[in-house]
């Protein structure tokens, strides 16, 4: 790999100190080398406990791209996740000491903790996003990891400063990019073609221009940043990039696409901004090559490029789901109930029994829920359409993401009084959403279609809930959350 192609007192010092270490003696580039690898090390435990801490078994369990079918529901409660949650922390603060006290005989000590505060908070910001929403601690951690990046890009901590902004080899960053870039962006749209995806053209023409500035901001802080900082410990250049590329890969964990395509894109950015120091370029080459992957791929293969928590829980909710209703052994004749799904699912999730009154609360709410998905079903039909097309819905994955009118529209019909004063049975109530919605009387058949039993995306979606409420539901009577309603999809 060549120099770097501007100058500067603090490249010149960089060049002096990595002559310097492949001059070294042998056992002192052991101990560069010690504290370098402990780096990403210290990271992946870091995401580790915070994954301990913020999974309960079951959903770490079923997080898998292909969970074990022979895991079983009540294997949970024990499974050594439990543990882990004081080991991983634990583990990770020895191999950060080890490797601080290595750094220290280099007298790096700074830049050593540099290297694993500035990413380091980021990961931490990733991992402790709640899966949906905000929340006032995670903007917290953003502002705080916003304001000690910025820091420590500074020149006064020894950081590249505005070097990250500079022109100075733009043109040998797009000689070294161009063509790889392109020849990648061809193999993405033939390989999405063929799997039959056909690519989002309007949202890529909008990520086009917006997504260079998101890639300069990850590159700042994965690239650029520790950078000078992995050299003054001693580390060549293939190493630096190899370990920021680890690094990188850790922010998107546990998407493994994600994962595969930022590990060897920043590692190839990497070589780039070493021989060039261009990272405007680098983040355009970056930015384009995101648009097209995302908008060009399946979605079967990209997950929608989620990681952190959201990933984890898209993958586990149907999985759980699944895992309870093979569970579930219902009485001849008769379906999996929501109740029976839920009361498998709260041992592994919530950590104890449910109370058979918690199992007839969730039963109601279910099947209030499950009221508005059918109303939502009767206003968005075609045959809908043909009584009355003005007043027809449009179709949404959950009815609750419709607008407000058409939300009361929907809720008129499923609430305990419209379904009292129908007759207080299931099939009574169909029988008045048929007469007043489509004006008809319905088929036995039709009528016999709809069933109260949960839907493989309504299963999905229970197991959903009770994540998201197992830390209060662990400690607290359901009846005291005030979860009596919650949207279904179809």
């Amino acid at each position: 790999m060549g120099g770097w192609s501007f100058h500067s007192n603090r490249e010149s010092s960089l060049r002096d100190a990595a002559a310097a270490n492949s001059h070294a003696p042998r056992a002192t580039r052991s101990v560069a080398w010690l504290a370098i690898l402990t780096i990403p090390v210290v990271q992946a435990g870091l995401v580790a406990s915070l994954v301990t801490w913020r999974l309960c078994p079951a959903e770490f369990v079923f997080a898998g791209l292909d969970p074990d079918p022979t895991i079983t529901l009540s294997d949970l409660p024990t499974m050594a996740l439990r543990n882990l949650r004081l080991l991983a922390p634990l583990l990770t603060l020895v191999v950060a000491a080890i490797g601080l006290r290595s750094a220290r005989q280099r007298n790096a000590g700074r830049d050593y903790c540099q290297l694993l505060l500035g990413p380091g908070l980021v990961l931490a910001t990733i991992w402790a996003a709640p899966v949906r929403g905000l929340s006032w601690l995670v903007v917290a951690m953003a502002l705080v990891a916003l304001a000690v990046n910025l820091w420590l890009l500074h020149p006064a901590s020894g950081g590249p400063g505005r070097t990250i902004l500079a022109a100075t080899g733009w043109r040998a960053a797009l000689r070294l990019l161009a063509w790889p870039t392109l020849i990648v962006v061809a193999l993405v749209l033939v390989a999405g073609r063929t799997a039959g995806e056909v690519p989002d053209y309007p949202a890529m023409l909008l990520s086009l221009p917006t997504y260079p500035l998101y890639a300069l901001v990850q590159l700042a802080i994965f690239l650029a940043l520790p950078w000078s900082r992995w050299r003054r410990l001693g580390a060549t250049p293939l190493l630096a990039a190899l370990c920021s590329a680890m690094v990188f890969t850790l922010a998107h964990w546990p998407n493994p696409l994600a994962m595969a395509v930022t590990g060897l894109g920043l590692a190839a950015w990497a070589f780039v901004y070493h021989r060039t120091g261009n990272l405007l370029a680098v983040a355009l080459s970056m930015g384009l090559l995101a648009s097209v992957l995302t908008q060009a791929m399946p979605h079967a293969w990209t997950e929608h490029m989620r990681v952190g928590t959201r990933a984890i829980r898209e993958r586990s909710a149907p999985a759980l789901a699944e895992a309870a209703r093979r569970s579930t052994t219902p009485a001849p004749g008769k379906g999996v109930t929501a109740g029976d799904l839920l009361g498998k699912l709260y041992p592994g999730v919530v950590g104890r029994e449910a109370t058979a009154e918690e199992l007839q609360r969730w039963e109601r709410s279910y099947i209030v829920a499950r009221r508005g998905t059918v109303v939502w079903q009767f206003l968005s039909s075609p045959e809908y359409a043909g009584y009355d097309p003005e007043g027809m819905l449009t179709e949404h994955r959950l009815w609750i993401k419709l607008d407000g009118p058409s939300r009361e529209r929907v809720q008129a019909h499923a609430t305990p009084e419209y379904y009292a004063e129908a007759g207080g049975t299931w099939y009574d109530w169909l029988r008045v959403l048929y007469r007043d919605l489509l004006d008809r009387e319905p088929r036995d058949d039709e009528l016999h279609s709809w069933t109260t039993l949960p839907t493989g995306g309504q299963r999905k979606r229970l197991a959903w809930v009770l994540l998201d409420e197992r830390r209060r539901l662990a400690h607290a009577p359901f009846d005291t959350l005030g979860v009596d309603d919650f949207a279904l999809p179809r």
